[in-house]
């Protein structure tokens, strides 16, 4: 994989202009997501075990 992508066409770049919320783009965004009362408390653990010196 060289990264390099090709441009989009005009025909593309109207499709998404006419409707650029997909279900599929949610579907990913909730997938990938992650509830904030867990990330609050895995992030607490750490800070909370970061403060004790490990002799």
């Amino acid at each position: 994989m060289t990264g390099v992508t090709k441009p989009k066409t005009d025909k593309q770049i109207t499709k998404w202009l006419k409707d650029p919320h997909s279900d599929s783009a949610e579907y990913k965004m909730w997938g990938n997501g992650i509830a904030l009362p867990c990330a609050v408390f895995v992030l607490s653990g750490i800070v909370y075990y970061s403060q004790f010196r490990i002799e």
